[in-house]
């Protein structure tokens, strides 16, 4: 969703050992390893995420939605983003519609 760990084997997240990969690797928008750059492409990625994430509420489980995706998009919406100016939200908007589309979430 636009962001990389900077070391997956650091064991940093919660249940997780020192080199052993992250059990949330490419999953957890909360964990400290999070690197998320500030540039357009990353921000219209940002975007892109809470879009797809709001658009799955509508199509899957409740449940489901409210145990795997609904915690993402409330980090997404009232912690990442909104550490970002609105320069930068308005340049990565315009880079969403270019981006390839998100595989459908289940």
């Amino acid at each position: 969703f636009g962001f990389d760990c900077d070391d997956p084997l650091a064991g940093v997240a919660p249940g997780t050992r020192r080199g052993e990969l992250c059990t949330h690797f490419m999953g957890c928008f909360t964990c400290p390893n999070a690197i998320i750059a500030p540039d357009p492409a990353t921000v219209a990625r940002l975007l892109q995420a809470r879009d797809h994430l709001r658009g799955a509420a509508t199509t899957l489980h409740p449940a489901r939605w409210q145990a795997f995706y609904a915690p993402q998009l409330r980090i997404l919406e009232e912690d990442i983003l909104p550490r970002f100016g609105m320069r930068e939200l308005a340049a990565g908007q315009l880079l969403v519609a270019r981006l390839p589309a998100l595989p459908d979430l289940r």
